[in-house]
């Protein structure tokens, strides 16, 4: 907001023109932000701060002379943290203690000399604006000038008469309660800057500041601290040449420790470059928010700015879009974990595939071997011998299995029909049993139950045959089989999931052994069963066969496992 008073008055021959309140006020003095104000990515934040002073001693004279106390003191407490410069004594020591109970790290404070050699808290702006004219400097005033025109100035505000502070009285209050005092030495008339940097080091001596940084535009004033103390941290300004418009020359000033750089010359280069050198960056003034971003960023040390408020929002967006990069990281290393685990399951699966298939064939051969063997010399050995017939009424000699193979043939007393009849259907495949010795050979392998019904059966059927294998499985069904009155199809697609990926597998793997079912279809009901938060992992990766989704299915669930014995810290809130 930006208020203008185009009145003019007097007081005590202090002429005041076009007082503003409002954005024009913001310079003089800088503030960084507070311990607790130091973000993620490492900048100190600088409040370039308004004209206190102005505003608490202008509100009096606006209060009386122009009827706007009542709007100038509703803008006062918005902008409170923002307005540290001040004019005088009285408003500069309470802007001090204000900073101070603000928590703040730095404090800047502009050094001016007077004609004298005294050295003041003061800037010439300050003291034009008190005077009305531009002209006006410290250095051609003595200091009694100077403390006269501060009481003057204090009476005709209806202050208390108090003296314009001195840098030492300034440093005494600040030094010992933030981590670093900038003293802004600037640069006056003709002569001014001889014996200046002397003058400085003896009041930082004589106050004990252990914590000072003096910089200063000129580069002469900053070599001179430099010569003279070397436990005096110094800095110089890098910004457009005035005469050529180019930049200043970056490493121009061996022993300072920090370069004030205007701020669209920064870039990652720069920064590199600087730091490689051991040289802190401060970009000034920063007041745009893609510009903060960019500057925190960029990695400073430090960014000046007169709009703390929205340096702290940009710091703030750019902190949680750290956290959420991080966040997806993480998220992105776990999925390439799962997947390289997928790879090595399946790899291992088609290992274990190769090595069964082989496995199968020397079995088979090693059968068809003995079968051979045992064929030849079964008469010595008492195995008894069967006649094939075939549709076309020729036959062949076939040697039963129990007899000529190594692998047994599986027994059925009545108990686990669907399971039985896959494992004897197997052991023909491998057996290559003829079609006719099917219900034979499994005859003599029934116990219990199954062999009663057997012999009832049998002699049920007219002709005495002995069947087909279809047409016995299907009396085998009729007799031993739950199909009849259970719908397995119902079943596998109403199955969830409610303990461990093993417990619902096994149940999903019996029904769905009841079913005939495409591997497409058979993904979906799996995928459709598991839990919430296993089944929309498993969904990213969209697997092709039921192999893939159960791996997929075990990995993830092992994932959720540990994440519950190791949580994600929680973040600490900024104050």
């Amino acid at each position: 907001m930006q208020l203008d008073a185009k009145s003019s008055f007097s007081v005590n021959s202090l002429e005041f023109n076009k007082i503003s309140v409002g954005t024009e006020y913001k310079r003089n003095c800088s503030f960084i932000g507070g311990s607790g104000r130091r973000g993620r990515l490492g900048a100190d934040i600088i409040y370039e701060t308004d004209a206190l002073a102005d505003l608490l001693a202008y509100s009096n004279c606006l209060k009386h002379f122009l009827g706007l106390g009542k709007i100038l003191w509703q803008i006062l407490p918005i902008t409170m943290m923002t307005m540290y410069c001040i004019e005088n004594y009285k408003e500069k020591m309470d802007a001090y203690h204000i900073a101070l109970s603000s928590q703040v790290d730095c404090i800047e404070i502009d050094v001016s000399r007077s004609s004298d050699g005294v050295l003041f808290a003061l800037h010439d702006r300050d003291l034009q604006r008190i005077l009305g004219n531009s002209s006006s400097k410290v250095g051609y005033l003595s200091m009694k000038e100077i403390a006269d025109l501060g009481r003057s100035h204090q009476h005709s505000l209806k202050f208390h008469e108090v003296n314009v502070p001195t840098i030492e009285d300034a440093l005494k209050l600040v030094s010992g309660s933030v981590r670093q005092v900038i003293l802004d030495a600037k640069v006056g008339p003709p002569l001014y800057e001889k014996g200046l940097a002397k003058d400085i080091l003896s009041v930082v001596e004589r106050t004990k500041c252990s914590n000072c940084l003096v910089w200063a535009k000129s580069d002469s004033l900053a070599r001179d601290v430099i010569k003279l103390s070397s436990d005096t941290m110094v800095g110089y300004i890098v910004m457009k040449d005035p005469s050529t418009g180019s930049r200043m020359r970056l490493l121009r000033m061996r022993g300072a420790g920090v370069v004030g750089v205007y701020h669209p010359l920064i870039d990652e280069k720069l920064v590199k470059i600087l730091h490689g050198r051991n040289k802190k960056v401060y970009a000034w003034t920063v007041d745009e928010e893609e510009s903060m971003q960019k500057m925190l960023s960029e990695r400073v040390d430090a960014v000046v700015t007169s709009n703390p408020a929205l340096l702290q929002r940009s710091r703030r967006s750019l902190d949680l879009a750290a956290q959420v990069d991080t966040r997806s990281g993480d998220v992105r290393k776990d999925v390439d974990t799962l997947v390289e685990q997928m790879r090595i399951d399946r790899e291992i699966s088609e290992k274990g595939m190769a090595e069964l298939r082989t496995m199968l064939a020397n079995l088979a051969a090693h059968i068809a071997g003995n079968c051979t063997d045992r064929a030849s010399g079964s008469q010595e050995h008492g195995v008894e011998s069967h006649t094939h017939r075939g549709n076309t009424g020729q036959g062949h000699g076939y040697n039963m299995p129990s007899k000529c193979s190594t692998v047994e043939f599986p027994r059925f007393n009545g108990e686990d029909l669907i399971g039985w009849i896959f494992r004897c259907e197997q052991f023909f495949e491998v057996d290559e049993t003829p079609f006719d010795s099917k219900v034979r050979l499994v005859a003599v392998h029934l116990e219990g139950k199954a062999l009663q019904w057997h012999q009832v059966y049998m002699k049920s059927r007219l002709t005495r045959d002995v069947p087909l294998w279809k047409e016995y499985v299907r009396a085998l069904h009729n007799r031993f089989g739950t199909l009849l009155y259970e719908d397995p199809m119902a079943e596998l697609m109403n199955l969830k999931q409610t303990g461990t990926i093993r417990e619902y597998l096994d149940r999903f793997d019996e029904l769905l052994n009841n079913v005939e079912l495409s591997e497409n279809y058979a993904v979906s009901c799996y995928l459709a069963g598991l839990k919430n938060e296993i089944a929309i992992q498993v969904r990213m990766f969209k697997p092709k066969t039921l192999q893939e989704a159960v791996g997929l299915s075990k990995l993830q669930e092992q994932a959720i496992h540990l994440a519950n014995l190791k949580p994600y810290p929680k973040s600490t809130p900024e104050n």
